[in-house]
């Protein structure tokens, strides 16, 4: 169960007439999820207007050109970032909790957006 949930509603029940947002970024091998606490960071990041926000020790993403880079690379290699808005509908069981608990750590569901491809 979710952290951010109200008492005695599943994360299925609380998600149905909501959206949630969903971050990835483009491998090599295609589009990956980043995990719930780094969708966490970008979201509130994104939903109190910062530029960018660091992943981790080693990466920053630059919201408003949505690409990932290293801060430690001297070729600036970049890897596009994107936002989705899912439908509470579209959301796999096996990420309802942790999507659900990306939009409650922001104050409610996805809201808007297609997606910045950016």
């Amino acid at each position: 169960v979710g952290q951010g949930q109200p008492p005695g509603r599943t994360a299925a029940t609380v998600m149905a007439d909501s959206a949630v947002p969903r971050w990835s970024w483009q491998g090599d091998d295609g589009w990956n999820a980043y995990p719930p606490d780094v969708q966490t960071k970008l979201e509130q990041g994104l939903q109190r207007g910062a530029k960018k926000v660091a992943v981790d020790d080693l990466r920053t993403v630059h919201l408003e050109y949505m690409v990932q880079y290293r801060n430690d690379d001297p070729n600036n290699k970049q890897r596009e970032v994107r936002r989705e808005v899912i439908a509470a509908a579209d959301v796999p069981p096996s990420q309802a909790d942790a999507l659900y608990d990306v939009a409650a750590a922001v104050g409610g569901g996805g809201g808007g957006g297609d997606g910045g491809g950016g």
